[in-house]
């Protein structure tokens, strides 16, 4: 069996080196992934380009509408990515672990273009086609409120260091949506780890096809706050990154999201309401998208909404907003500190809200959420295991020699 844990991995620009491993117990090789964050800005520009927020997707669909015109001014706009190198195929692309969806997707030579920051796929020789219709990702299962579709649908290796697969089912992106590549610089695509019931041509995830490898069927996620390395232990919980005994509440397997409920919240030590809402946990979502009047709230009395530059609250950057506390399957409480509550500054002593309305009626817990807990994804149930993540000692995330 194959236990991961300790594979360390930078991404700043292209990255051109699989992920190292390094033996720690017997003979048995155990590693993990550090994964550097990522920020992508988005350009606003005159002329009727603005940005749109799709009903359906919340405020993760932001896009540009129009292309020309001159720039006038940049925005960092809430989009944190993390990435791993991974060789699909032959190529090591800049993978993100996605678990809200369970497909594994790839941009192609021609959904690249003439851009030369995004690593693309290349078949192997060992490669086969799959008989497809083609595919679309959208909709609930949009990659960030983009829309991504595809033609073609290949059988081919993934090797993650030690973890291998050879026939996994990959989509091949031939086009994506005009602001696609601009918002996600050295992006190569999504690897899901998601429940495979509901994929896009009935594959199974990669999660599930390497799952008999793994000493447990578990992924654990530590995403942390300021740039710092986020870390992946496949195979394995690892006690070094959270606080404490993780507290498993049930998944609801009706789709391939990790689904889990929610029983209520509290702001400023204050306000509280015990509610029961569903909730969905997206490691490739920036923001802590809530039902509206739960947005309203949180800022009720430090926050103003407005349309522009993007829908959303705001804040003044040097305001204190209370505490978000959200309570999970009634047994695990999850506290959001106030400086995550102000995502990103946006000019003018303003910051975008950390916790923003989505006009639906569950959660979407995405790195604002994450930077406070350890996330276990257990196939076993399926369950997913929460604890407070342990602030990590100051050192250096050099590679090993």
């Amino acid at each position: 069996m194959v236990h991961l844990a300790r594979t360390i991995a930078t991404v700043l620009g292209i990255l051109a080196v699989p992920a190292v491993g390094a033996a720690l117990e017997g003979n048995r090789s155990r590693f993990s992934l550090f994964i550097e964050q990522v920020h992508a800005p988005i350009s606003r520009r005159h002329g009727g380009d603005h940005f749109i927020r799709s009903q359906e997707d919340g405020l993760g669909s932001l896009r540009r509408r129009q292309r020309g015109c001159s720039q006038a001014s940049t925005y960092q706009v809430p989009n944190d990515i993390y990435l791993t190198p991974i060789k699909i195929g032959d190529s090591i692309l800049n993978m993100q672990i996605d678990s809200g969806m369970a497909d594994l997707w790839v941009l192609s030579k021609t959904a690249v273009g003439n851009d030369t920051t995004h690593p693309y796929y290349v078949p192997s020789s060992s490669s086969s086609p799959v008989d497809s219709d083609g595919w679309k990702l959208g909709g609930k299962h949009s990659v960030g409120g983009d829309t991504v579709t595809g033609s073609t649908v290949m059988q081919d290796q993934v090797e993650l260091s030690e973890l291998k697969y050879p026939r996994q089912v990959i989509l091949v992106a031939d086009w994506v949506s005009d602001s696609f590549l601009t918002r996600r610089p050295s992006f190569s695509g999504s690897v899901g780890i998601a429940l495979s019931s509901d994929t896009a041509v009935g594959q199974r995830s990669f999660f599930d096809n390497v799952a008999p490898q793994l000493d447990e069927p578990v992924i654990g996620i530590a995403i942390r706050d300021g740039g710092q390395p986020g870390i992946i232990d496949f195979g394995y919980t690892n006690p070094d990154q959270y606080v404490g005994s993780l507290a498993y509440i049930p998944a609801d397997t009706t789709e391939s999201k990790w689904k889990i409920s929610t029983e209520g919240y509290t702001f400023g030590g204050g306000y509280s309401t015990i509610e029961s809402r569903e909730a969905t946990i997206e490691t490739s979502y920036t923001l802590l998208l809530t039902p509206n009047e739960v947005a309203a709230k949180v800022y009720s009395n430090v926050g103003i909404y407005r349309n522009e530059p993007l829908p959303g609250y705001y804040v003044p950057c040097d305001a204190t907003v209370p505490e978000f506390t959200l309570n999970i399957g009634g047994v695990f409480n999850v506290t959001i500190p106030s400086e995550h509550l102000k995502y990103q500054p946006v000019g003018n002593n303003e910051c975008y809200g950390g916790v923003q309305p989505s006009n639906e009626e569950y959660y979407r817990l995405g790195i604002t959420f994450l930077r406070s807990v350890y996330v276990a994804f257990d196939m076993r149930g399926p369950s997913v295991g929460f604890a407070p993540l342990r602030v990590p000692e100051a050192k250096s995330s050099s590679m090993p020699s």
